[in-house]
């Protein structure tokens, strides 16, 4: 569920533990990644349940939240390590023709 209803909105991509391992994290940041997702993941679920709403706000509500996302992510990554991420993002994104 989490990809349908996050799929093209910026914030959301997934943030493997493999990288925690290419970037040698610290047991601290490791576990500071996984409440972030965890605590976003249980926020984007009450947005996709809220039966209040239509298509348009989940969708803006979400992208908050995926901006919020990121910027946690940072704050625990640093710059480096978050560049990083952002290349393979964009690198295992689609490709142009």
């Amino acid at each position: 569920m989490h990809a349908q209803d996050t799929q093209g909105i910026p914030g959301w991509e997934v943030l493997p533990d493999s990288l925690f391992l290419i970037w040698h994290l610290d047991q601290d940041q490791i576990t500071r990644l996984h409440v972030i997702e965890e605590d976003y993941d249980t926020e984007r679920q009450h947005v996709a349940a809220d039966t209040k709403v239509d298509a348009a706000e989940k969708k803006a509500r979400l992208q908050k939240l995926g901006t919020a996302r990121l910027h946690e992510i940072e704050g625990v990554l640093g710059q480096e390590y978050f560049s990083d991420w952002q290349r393979h993002v964009r690198d295992a994104g689609p490709k142009a023709p």
